[in-house]
């Protein structure tokens, strides 16, 4: 595939949205109308799109080698990153999803830096400059990925050590025990992040309809975020929406195994489409305090912005207040 060296990346970001976690309240004025659109069924996916729309987002090489960065004043103990780190990248990697991605982990001593399109797929905790309207300050962490056509080339994940709305921690793997902690699990991020990372969006939209329009493998369209979704929706890996205390974001669901059979399939390599400068998109992972009728939440969210121009396409990974349910 052609690569162009001296096209210069473009950026796209993911920003913190606060959203009503109240069924009965309207998310940014949408739901007034209620759900609108298909519900996306069971075992089905949605994938991230290039920044110009025309190609969906895959690695050529299923094969991806991520450097964990330890340095700096964490807010996490480096076991424990490291862990979180490992047990996410296990999860898909495990022989049982019948699929080619294969997740290797390394360490190094040095802090995080900006997201850079150096061929290096970072994961790190950012201590300083986590300012609007790059960084807000409700956003837990952000992967930004860089392209050249469909193809994926480079990602950076990174952690917000400066003012997460949630303290990090690995929760025990005891889902009881887990739910006695008001800690956002640093593993079910990971896991739900790395889905972003190979090419997978959220299976619904925050803040009414997707623009341009997005569609799911079975061509139904995206549907608003709402807890009224079905049970098949709300319990997947990448729907944007966790408890503080809740770990089961760390089990892949049949729509992210079928993912992973689709587009990574063992022994045939990924499709990937087109070719162009490279260019780059991401999500958010963010937290902020809002009310509703169930108490206080987390609402974490994030909009996928391109360089440039206006919002594109919005996603979010919600984290809620112990108390608030999901619907079935």
């Amino acid at each position: 595939m052609p690569h162009s060296t001296s096209a210069k990346p473009s950026r796209s970001l993911v920003l913190a949205r606060v959203c009503s976690r109240n069924v009965r309240l309207v998310w940014f004025l949408v739901l007034l109308v209620g759900v609108l659109g298909a519900v996306t069924p069971a075992q089905a996916y949605v994938r991230t799109r290039s920044e110009d729309d025309k190609y969906d987002l895959i690695w050529p090489d299923p094969a991806i080698t991520l450097t964990v960065r330890t340095g700096g004043a964490l807010p996490i103990s480096v076991n424990d990153l490291l862990e979180a780190t490992m047990r996410a990248t296990g999860t898909w990697n495990a022989p049982a999803n019948d699929s080619s991605i294969d997740f290797s982990v390394v360490s190094s001593a040095a802090a995080a830096s900006d997201p850079a399109y150096d061929h290096e797929n970072t994961i790190s905790v950012r201590t300083s400059d986590w300012n609007a309207p790059l960084y807000g300050s409700g956003v837990l962490a952000l992967t930004t990925v860089w392209t050249l056509g469909g193809a994926i080339v480079d990602t950076d994940t990174e952690i917000n050590g400066v003012s997460p709305s949630a303290p990090w921690a690995l929760l025990p793997d005891d889902p009881a025990l887990a739910m006695m902690e008001n800690n956002v699990d640093l593993q079910a991020a990971l896991t739900h992040e790395l889905g972003h990372a190979i090419g997978l969006a959220h299976p619904c939209s925050l803040g009414g309809p997707p623009d341009p329009p997005e569609v799911d493998n079975l061509g139904n369209p995206v549907v608003t975020c709402s807890p009224t979704l079905p049970a098949s929706i709300l319990n997947a890996t990448m729907f944007p929406s966790a408890t503080p205390g809740e770990i089961q974001e760390r089990v892949l669901s049949d729509d992210e195994l079928l993912a992973l059979h689709d587009l990574y399939p063992v022994g045939r390599a990924p499709m990937v489409e087109g070719a162009s400068p490279p260019t780059s998109g991401g999500c958010a992972l963010g937290g902020a305090p809002l009310a509703d009728g169930s108490g206080a939440a987390i609402g974490l969210a994030a909009v996928l912005v391109a360089r440039r121009r206006r919002c594109r396409r919005s996603s979010a990974f919600s984290a809620r207040a112990r108390g608030s349910s999901r619907a079935a």
